[in-house]
């Protein structure tokens, strides 16, 4: 019986520090890294977004082409400290690198766009000694209808 007991105890401990599943689609925020002690931090970053495909576009649409429009954030990092062993700094971030901002920049490129599909996000990140910017840039392929009226228009407001 104790063996017995020995074991089920085993397996429930063998089964709880099992590693967890992870799911197929996992949402994973594109907020920009400041370290240290963060003084100010005011941004905004993509998260998901659902879009058309090819097929799934309506029948009765005009193809705009290839549109594009991008956001950005900006981060600064200043060191107070800096030796071999530990690294102390002052830092902050700001922008609006979220999909909102880059379709309204879209929007606004192409005012008669009723849709977009195959829409494809890219994160592109630079920095320089302190100083570091992640911009979110987004491209797709718009649509509009022939006699399109502001009742068709999508808002991305």
């Amino acid at each position: 019986m104790k063996v017995v007991l020995m074991l089920m105890g085993l397996c429930v401990l063998a089964s709880g520090c099992s590693p967890l599943q992870r799911s197929a689609y996992e949402a994973r925020s594109g907020l920009i890294f400041v370290g240290g002690f963060v003084l100010y931090y005011d941004s905004e970053a993509p998260l998901s977004y659902q879009t058309l495909t090819h097929n799934e576009r309506p029948d009765d649409v005009v193809s705009v082409g290839e549109v594009m429009g991008d956001s950005c954030q900006h981060g600064l990092s200043i060191p107070i400290i800096f030796s071999a062993t530990d690294r102390l700094s002052v830092s902050g971030a700001k922008g609006d690198g979220s999909y909102k901002k880059a379709l309204l920049h879209i929007k606004e490129q192409h005012p008669d766009l009723i849709g977009l599909y195959d829409v494809k996000v890219d994160v592109h990140k630079w920095s320089i000694l302190t100083y570091s910017r992640e911009c979110t840039v987004v491209v797709a392929q718009g649509f509009t209808h022939p006699s399109a009226d502001e009742s068709l228009r999508i808002s991305f407001k």
